[in-house]
């Protein structure tokens, strides 16, 4: 067991706790070469968890399953980080999940842990104080929370921190996501996920709100994602996908866009949007869009043809991820396009809608002319990564 580097304690039963207790006493270091400790399900004693901090530990996640949770459980979590602050002095990243009889008081021994580089808690919400705190970890890169800022006025603890901030994965309403980068603004960022709870009374102020973030960010941020929840059955009361998305044009130099939003109908074409997005977004070399209607029945589908307009728009594409594809528009056998010699290794769709038949043709050959035209586009997909999902096809 000494030369173990990963360790899952989720996977100990309780009875193996007191036989390590009884076995390794004092100082002893039960794993004197573990890394990383992937999971500490609770309840786990303190005493016995301090058996497997080794000083070569750099990461730790603690999770708790929020079906077999009981309120006791929380203390025996707060002393199991006091337990790290004080034995582990360089330890890297920290990951806890656990609902919501965690509170931030349960959390206050990570503000001692003074070597965090990443920072990463689903639950529970954290507020400005708590920010502000946790901005003091001078060497902290990479940021993972939910936030609750409350109100404005706890905005002004978090002016001029994060500065060092490099990558960062939001949770929040709109407001509260808008209020964190307008006073952190931090210069270093690189890369930013943000998953925004609008509440249906204020869409409207949604589009307000994230031009707020994307003029207080990083100029050279390179990595985007955006995602609406989906569970509300809420759409984001838009007229286009654009509204959700022109924001971030002031980003010029991202490489990686992905939204995953659920949308009104509308009846927009959204190949307007997609191209607008590749013509924007020059260094673009992964587009992942993920998107949701409301009427599930009669979605607005991409064009096959918009395919070869992001091809010749965007030939350092690298990675894309299509919502459902219309063949309606596929060319004929004889007017396929000339083969671009693009480079795009990943390519993910659905087939929406097959088009108008002409007497005597299947959906195999319209299958076969698809897989002609894409391979003219994108002659070096990887076969392994490529994904069609035919509609009511096996």
């Amino acid at each position: 067991m000494r030369g173990i580097g990963t360790l899952n304690l989720g996977l100990l039963s309780s009875d193996a706790w007191d036989v390590l207790a009884a076995r390794y006493r004092g100082d002893r270091h039960l794993l004197p070469r573990v890394t990383h400790i992937w999971h500490v399900d609770f309840p786990i004693p303190p005493r016995i968890f301090s058996l497997f901090l080794s000083p070569t530990l750099r990461y730790v996640a603690l999770g708790v399953d929020i079906y077999d949770w009981e309120a006791h459980n929380a203390r025996l979590c707060e002393e199991c980080l006091e337990t790290i602050a004080a034995k582990l002095p360089r330890l890297h990243s920290i990951f806890i999940e656990a609902p919501e009889f965690l509170t931030q008081k349960h959390l206050s021994s990570i503000l001692r842990m003074k070597a965090l580089r990443d920072i990463t808690i689903k639950e529970p919400d954290v507020n400005s104080s708590f920010l502000a705190k946790l901005a003091e970890l001078e060497d902290l890169r990479t940021l993972t929370l939910s936030i609750n800022l409350e109100d404005d006025r706890g905005c002004n603890k978090l002016r001029g921190h994060f500065q060092q901030i490099s990558d960062v994965d939001l949770s929040g309403s709109h407001a509260d996501l808008a209020a964190f980068f307008q006073a952190t603004a931090p210069p270093r960022l690189r890369s930013l996920e943000l998953r925004i709870e609008p509440l249906p009374e204020v869409h409207d102020m949604l589009s307000e709100s994230l031009t707020t973030i994307f003029s207080n960010v990083s100029n050279n941020l390179t990595h985007l994602r955006l995602n609406f929840p989906l569970v509300t059955g809420e759409p984001i009361n838009s007229q286009s996908l654009l509204e959700c998305v022109e924001p971030a044009f002031a980003l010029r130099v991202l490489k990686s866009f992905a939204i995953t939003v659920l949308l009104a109908p509308s009846s927009r074409p959204i190949d307007v949007d997609v191209i607008r997005m590749a013509e924007t977004w020059t260094a673009l070399e992964t587009l992942h869009l993920d998107l949701r209607y409301l009427l599930e029945n009669s979605p607005p589908y991409l064009s096959i043809t918009t395919l070869a307009t992001l091809a010749r728009t965007r030939p350092g594409l690298s990675t894309l991820i299509l919502p459902p594809l219309s063949l309606c528009d596929l060319p004929a056998v004889d007017s396929l396009p000339p083969p671009l010699g693009h480079s795009l290794q990943w390519l993910k769709f659905s087939i929406g809608a097959y088009g108008t038949q002409q007497e005597g043709t299947g959906d195999e050959e319209i299958l076969l002319r698809t897989a002609a035209y894409i391979d003219g586009l994108f002659p070096y997909i990887s076969l392994r990564s490529a994904s069609i999902l035919a509609k009511g096809k096996d």
